[in-house]
Protein backbone atom coordinates (compact mmCIF):
# COMPACT_ATOMS: atom_id res chain seq x y z
CA UNK A 1 0.00 0.00 0.00
CA UNK A 2 2.80 2.42 0.87
CA UNK A 3 4.46 1.82 -2.50
CA UNK A 4 1.21 2.76 -4.24
CA UNK A 5 1.01 6.00 -2.25
CA UNK A 6 4.63 6.88 -3.06
CA UNK A 7 4.12 6.19 -6.77
CA UNK A 8 1.00 8.37 -6.74
CA UNK A 9 2.91 11.31 -5.27
CA UNK A 10 5.89 10.74 -7.56
CA UNK A 11 3.59 10.86 -10.58
CA UNK A 12 1.80 14.00 -9.37
CA UNK A 13 5.02 15.89 -8.69
CA UNK A 14 6.91 14.63 -11.74
CA UNK A 15 4.11 15.86 -14.02
CA UNK A 16 3.86 19.17 -12.21
CA UNK A 17 0.21 18.56 -11.30
CA UNK A 18 -1.48 20.34 -8.44
CA UNK A 19 -2.07 17.83 -5.61
CA UNK A 20 -5.69 16.76 -5.13
CA UNK A 21 -7.51 15.03 -2.25
CA UNK A 22 -6.17 11.61 -3.32
CA UNK A 23 -2.63 12.95 -3.18
CA UNK A 24 -3.20 14.36 0.30
CA UNK A 25 -4.65 10.99 1.38
CA UNK A 26 -1.54 9.28 -0.01
CA UNK A 27 0.69 11.70 1.89
CA UNK A 28 -1.30 11.12 5.08
CA UNK A 29 -0.92 7.35 4.62
CA UNK A 30 2.85 7.72 4.18
CA UNK A 31 3.10 9.88 7.32
CA UNK A 32 1.11 7.30 9.33
CA UNK A 33 3.37 4.52 8.04
CA UNK A 34 6.54 6.42 8.99
CA UNK A 35 5.18 7.21 12.45
CA UNK A 36 4.19 3.56 12.97
CA UNK A 37 7.67 2.41 11.94
CA UNK A 38 9.32 4.94 14.25
CA UNK A 39 7.18 3.69 17.15
CA UNK A 40 8.02 0.07 16.30
CA UNK A 41 11.72 0.94 16.28
CA UNK A 42 11.41 2.71 19.63
CA UNK A 43 9.60 -0.31 21.06
CA UNK A 44 12.43 -2.54 19.84
CA UNK A 45 14.98 -0.32 21.57
CA UNK A 46 12.99 -0.49 24.80
CA UNK A 47 12.69 -4.26 24.51
CA UNK A 48 16.44 -4.57 23.93
CA UNK A 49 17.13 -2.33 26.93
CA UNK A 50 14.88 -4.39 29.21
CA UNK A 51 16.49 -7.65 28.10
CA UNK A 52 19.96 -6.12 28.46
CA UNK A 53 19.24 -4.99 32.02
CA UNK A 54 17.79 -8.38 32.91
CA UNK A 55 20.76 -10.28 31.49
CA UNK A 56 23.22 -7.87 33.14
CA UNK A 57 21.48 -8.34 36.50
CA UNK A 58 21.61 -12.15 36.14
CA UNK A 59 25.31 -12.16 35.27
CA UNK A 60 26.07 -9.66 38.03
CA UNK A 61 24.35 -11.89 40.60
CA UNK A 62 26.05 -15.07 39.30
CA UNK A 63 29.46 -13.37 39.38
CA UNK A 64 29.02 -12.23 42.96
CA UNK A 65 28.78 -8.56 42.05
CA UNK A 66 31.72 -8.47 39.64
CA UNK A 67 30.74 -5.46 37.52
CA UNK A 68 33.63 -5.84 35.03
CA UNK A 69 32.84 -9.51 34.42
CA UNK A 70 29.14 -8.74 33.94
CA UNK A 71 29.97 -5.92 31.49
CA UNK A 72 32.38 -8.14 29.53
CA UNK A 73 29.85 -10.97 29.43
CA UNK A 74 27.15 -8.69 28.03
CA UNK A 75 29.59 -7.18 25.52
CA UNK A 76 30.55 -10.68 24.34
CA UNK A 77 26.88 -11.53 23.85
CA UNK A 78 25.98 -8.43 21.83
CA UNK A 79 29.06 -8.83 19.64
CA UNK A 80 28.23 -12.45 18.81
CA UNK A 81 26.53 -13.21 15.51
CA UNK A 82 22.86 -14.15 15.98
CA UNK A 83 23.27 -17.40 14.00
CA UNK A 84 26.20 -18.36 16.22
CA UNK A 85 24.08 -17.68 19.30
CA UNK A 86 21.24 -19.80 17.91
CA UNK A 87 23.64 -22.64 17.05
CA UNK A 88 25.06 -22.47 20.58
CA UNK A 89 21.57 -22.52 22.11
CA UNK A 90 20.58 -25.55 20.05
CA UNK A 91 23.81 -27.36 20.93
CA UNK A 92 23.31 -26.65 24.63
CA UNK A 93 19.63 -27.66 24.50
CA UNK A 94 20.52 -30.96 22.85
CA UNK A 95 23.25 -31.48 25.44
CA UNK A 96 20.67 -31.02 28.21
CA UNK A 97 18.38 -33.57 26.52
CA UNK A 98 21.31 -35.98 26.13
CA UNK A 99 22.28 -35.68 29.81
CA UNK A 100 18.65 -36.22 30.79
CA UNK A 101 18.46 -39.36 28.61
CA UNK A 102 21.69 -40.70 30.14
CA UNK A 103 20.36 -40.15 33.68
CA UNK A 104 17.02 -41.78 32.86
CA UNK A 105 18.17 -44.64 30.60
CA UNK A 106 21.78 -45.20 31.58
CA UNK A 107 25.01 -44.86 29.63
CA UNK A 108 24.61 -48.14 27.73
CA UNK A 109 21.16 -47.23 26.42
CA UNK A 110 20.44 -46.42 22.80
CA UNK A 111 19.55 -42.72 22.61
CA UNK A 112 19.53 -39.97 20.03
CA UNK A 113 22.31 -37.40 20.51
CA UNK A 114 20.55 -34.70 18.52
CA UNK A 115 17.04 -34.50 19.91
CA UNK A 116 15.72 -31.88 17.48
CA UNK A 117 16.46 -30.88 13.92
CA UNK A 118 18.81 -27.90 14.03
CA UNK A 119 17.12 -25.87 11.27
CA UNK A 120 13.58 -26.49 12.57
CA UNK A 121 14.63 -25.50 16.07
CA UNK A 122 16.41 -22.38 14.75
CA UNK A 123 13.31 -21.40 12.73
CA UNK A 124 11.11 -21.86 15.79
CA UNK A 125 13.40 -19.73 17.96
CA UNK A 126 13.49 -16.98 15.33
CA UNK A 127 9.69 -17.10 15.16
CA UNK A 128 9.52 -16.82 18.97
CA UNK A 129 11.81 -13.78 18.84
CA UNK A 130 9.68 -12.19 16.12
CA UNK A 131 6.51 -12.89 18.11
CA UNK A 132 8.07 -11.30 21.18
CA UNK A 133 8.93 -8.18 19.21
CA UNK A 134 5.51 -8.12 17.56
CA UNK A 135 3.65 -8.63 20.86
CA UNK A 136 5.78 -6.10 22.66
CA UNK A 137 5.19 -3.52 19.93
CA UNK A 138 1.42 -3.87 20.06
CA UNK A 139 0.62 -4.95 23.62
CA UNK A 140 3.62 -4.11 25.77
CA UNK A 141 4.52 -1.02 27.64
CA UNK A 142 7.35 0.96 26.14
CA UNK A 143 8.32 2.79 29.32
Amino acid sequence: MIEKDIKRLQFTFSKGHIPNDNDFDALDSIIKYVNKEKQRELNNYHLFARMYVSQFKNVLIKSGGNYQLASKSILDIVQMNLNDQLDRLILEANQIYLEKDIKEKGVDSDFNISKYDKEKMKDKIIQLINNLIEDYGTNGSNE
